[in-house]
């Protein structure tokens, strides 16, 4: 496993554990099982003040800013489901597959020319937004199928081709 997923999987269960003890403080205010909103803060290793804005109906970060978000939660799910099953059968997706796809998927109409799915990327998305969509998926490991491709060559009997 490369260090830069190793990375991304540790960030993402950092957060998940942050958000889990948070969700036990606000539960344990909530049944009474704490007296105050600092002491469950205290016992969970959280911020007061983040504990005390959970309880009057704030979301996390993720959660507040879904609706800024090119894709839907469902539609993401889908583009990973959609990596992932490529992955399985051995041809992980290049980067301009993943950008056609995300095309695909909100803007039917651009169809497949690529110059217009690099304009598409370029002014209505960033050229940050795989990045960032590779971080909110921390399972998913940036290849290129250019390896597999390499490894393949390098197996191939010259005399067959």
């Amino acid at each position: 496993m490369g260090k830069l997923k190793q990375r991304r999987l540790q960030v993402a269960k950092e957060e998940a554990d942050r958000e889990k003890a948070i969700k036990n403080a606000c539960d344990g205010v909530q049944q009474g099982r704490f007296q105050s909103i600092r002491k469950a803060a205290e016992a969970y290793g959280v911020h007061y003040s983040t504990v005390r804005r959970r309880l009057k109906g704030a979301k996390s970060r993720r959660l507040a800013h879904v609706h800024q978000q090119l894709l839907t939660p469902a539609e993401e799910r889908a583009i990973v489901r959609w990596i992932v099953r490529l992955e399985e059968f051995g041809f992980p997706p290049r980067v301009s597959h993943v950008k056609e796809a995300i095309v695909l998927l909100k803007h039917p109409e651009l169809g497949l020319e690529e110059e217009a799915i690099e304009a598409y990327f370029e002014g209505a998305i960033g050229k940050n937004y795989l990045t960032r969509f590779l971080n909110r998926h921390p399972d998913l490991v940036s290849k290129l199928s250019s390896n597999f491709d390499k490894r393949r060559i390098k197996q191939s009997d010259p005399g067959v081709i």
